[in-house]
């Protein structure tokens, strides 16, 4: 018994790429994160210039104290039959509006501060100390260079034996072996190539993973049986098929062609020959099939 690896070649990525912009006007005024400096969530990437951004949330917080004065004061004459509920509902009303500048005003000074949205690295920093940005205006590129995916392309007939959460393995260009868990499988097959879209993701805490880079995806598919063999004995037929020359039950020559479910330093496993083969190892190109 042996299980059928799916070999595939793909490339490493990050798990998550974002573009991170202004939401609000402001001139740049410190710099937190130099590009590829990695950046604990939460960690400050820009900052900008507050100005007059703490007087306006002073005056809002003043604003919703009056409010609330002013509704509780309504509340107590409309409970006497002063006020009308009318007049106690426009009283609720600029309380909530008060409330609603005061949310604006707090956000506003938020935003000055540019932060990293998860744990990552600044790939990309596109303004300096003094730009001065308007809402929407880019500031940066981050990345989540604590998980890599490694994606590829899998072949129709591989891709029923793919599925989400199971484990694979990959090899990068450096020759590391790493582990994951497949979270991706595309549900339709591109247009042009007619394969499916696969991803496995692999946790990289350390970062000491690079992303960009080519690699070899090794995913367990079906459980076959399988003889393994020299790759010497292999041989091409005459319309250029890959298989192997055997002895079939009549003393005839066969050719098969090759079915190779994994390949190991120690030989070839081919899938598709009788349980008991009488394989040709040497010769093979001197004898036909039907000899």
């Amino acid at each position: 018994e042996i299980v059928r690896t799916i070999a595939v070649n793909g490339k490493t990525a990050p798990a998550r790429v974002v573009e991170l912009s202004a939401e609000t006007d402001g001139r740049v005024e410190f710099i937190g994160a130099e590009r590829g400096a990695n950046v604990e969530r939460g960690g400050t990437i820009v900052m900008l210039d507050e100005r007059d951004r703490n007087a306006r949330l002073t005056q809002a917080r003043a604003t919703v104290k009056q409010r609330e004065v002013e509704y509780e004061g309504r509340l107590k004459l409309q409970s006497e039959s002063y006020v009308s509920e009318a007049q106690l509902q426009e009283a609720i009303a600029q309380l909530e509006a008060a409330r609603t500048e005061l949310r604006r005003a707090e956000l506003d000074l938020e935003y000055m501060a540019v932060r990293a949205p998860f744990d990552g690295a600044l790939l990309s920093r596109v303004v300096e100390i003094g730009d001065f940005l308007k809402r929407g205006d880019p500031i940066a590129t981050f990345v989540d260079n604590r998980t890599i995916i490694v994606a590829a392309n899998v072949s129709e007939f591989d891709a029923r034996h793919v599925a989400v959460g199971e484990s694979a393995e990959a090899r990068l260009a450096t020759g590391e072996k790493v582990r994951g868990t497949i979270r991706y499988v595309a549900p339709v097959a591109d247009e042009a190539t007619r394969t499916f879209a696969v991803e496995l993701e692999i946790d990289n805490p350390a970062g000491q993973l690079r992303a960009g880079g080519t690699s070899e995806l090794f995913i367990p598919a079906e459980t076959v049986f399988a003889h393994r063999v020299s790759p010497s004995s292999l041989t091409l037929d005459d319309a250029g098929n890959v298989g192997i020359k055997i002895i079939n039950s009549d003393g005839a020559v066969e050719f098969v062609v090759a079915d190779i479910a994994l390949s190991t330093n120690s030989g070839v496993w081919l899938a598709g020959l009788p349980e008991t083969a009488t394989i040709i190892t040497v010769g093979q190109g001197f004898v036909t099939s039907g000899a």
